[in-house]
């Protein structure tokens, strides 16, 4: 009997056992009353379905191709005498832009016209001895070498009738004699180098300006090898220049290069510049943007996102001044919205802050602070 009443007392005095492991997580949160909303401008939305599109962010550089790019030059060598051209002038194909004199351009035109007056004598000669001939002997000998002379004349008038056409003095053949040689633009464009001045001799093709057609500009841009299978023919562009960042250009893809740019290992992409390309010049570099994919999203504004501590995080509202941050996945940024994942489950009338994030969050990080 003594001993069951010591084993009750024993038992009376033992402590219920406390679960040491168990632990108590509070929520990240911030209570704000409508005054302290009201000086922060908190706005509400919630999570919206946008069709966002992704896109690429590339460096590339503007190129004319060499189809459009001229040296003008003169194919004769003389003096300049007229130069009718500035740096920056718009030029049309075959526009002459400047005049050049030697005294061998006189002797070349005289040469010519003697030569068509001796092709002349020759041919009527040659038919003459072809009249004569009729079977004898002597007179046969005297065409054959008539013949031979009017032939020897036809080439040589040929050669240099070739040769005052190349140099554009078409006028010759009626008699008008030429003290200049006129130099023509090879295409349409805009001047821009000049070589040449007024008095100094120029050699045979010699450059004299260059002349570049900036309507047929290219934009090429630089894609990684990763990115390769995101480029398409036909897509839209949007470029600014390095250095002027404020003015926007169009383009669309024409041609996806086949091999790696020297080193760079990236793949060229031609582009065609679609809008005006006034300001644009040959070799200026630029940063644009490649629509690839249009997708629909679900997507917040863009300052409903919160970035902190290497994550980002959109603030919701629990119930009236209460609030909480939810972590989210970030996405594509398109037209002042980022498509999110939030990484729980929300209602889908869930109130989220879309103006002030920062402000809610703040107050939150303060509050957390105090409970430690």
């Amino acid at each position: 009997m003594k001993r069951l009443v010591i084993l009750l007392l024993l038992s009376a005095c033992q402590k219920p056992e406390v679960k040491e492991t168990e632990e108590v997580h509070e929520a990240f949160e911030a209570r704000l009353t409508d005054t302290q909303l009201a000086t922060a401008k908190v706005e509400y939305g919630k999570i919206e379905e946008k069709n966002l599109t992704s896109s690429l962010r590339l460096n590339g550089v503007l190129r004319v191709p060499n189809t459009h790019k001229g040296s003008i030059s003169a194919l004769y060598g003389g003096v300049v005498k007229t130069l009718l051209i500035e740096m920056g002038d718009p030029v049309k194909k075959g526009q002459i832009i400047a005049y050049i004199e030697h005294p061998d351009l006189i002797k070349l035109q005289e040469e010519y016209l003697m030569s068509s007056a001796r092709l002349e004598q020759t041919e009527e000669e040659f038919k003459r001895q072809l009249q004569l001939v009729e079977g004898q002997a002597g007179a046969v000998k005297t065409l054959q070498a008539s013949k031979s002379e009017y032939l020897a004349a036809k080439a040589k008038f040929q050669s240099l009738e070739a040769q005052i056409n190349l140099l554009g003095l078409s006028g010759v053949k009626e008699g008008k004699m030429y003290a200049s040689l006129p130099v023509r633009s090879p295409i349409h464009g805009t001047i821009s180098t000049i070589y040449a001045k007024m008095g100094e001799f120029l050699n045979v093709a010699a450059p004299l300006a260059d002349v570049v057609d900036n309507n047929a500009l290219h934009l090429d841009l630089q894609v990684f090898e990763k990115d390769l299978h995101k480029m398409k023919i036909g897509q839209k562009v949007r470029f600014t220049l390095t250095n002027l960042p404020t003015e926007a250009y169009d383009a669309e893809v024409f041609s996806i290069g086949s091999s790696f740019e020297n080193d760079s290992k990236t793949i060229a992409v031609h582009c065609k510049v679609t809008g005006p390309v006034k300001g644009l010049i040959d070799g200026m570099n630029v940063s644009a943007r490649v629509e690839t994919s249009t997708d629909n999203q679900k997507a917040v504004l863009n300052d409903a996102i919160v970035e902190a501590e290497g994550k980002t995080f959109i603030i919701i509202e629990e119930e009236k001044g209460v609030f909480e941050r939810v972590e989210v996945i970030k996405g594509v940024t398109d037209l002042g919205y980022t498509a999110v994942m939030p990484v729980k489950d929300l209602a889908e009338k869930t109130r989220i802050v879309t103006k002030g994030a920062y402000f809610v969050h703040a107050a939150m990080v303060k509050s957390e602070g105090h409970t430690h």
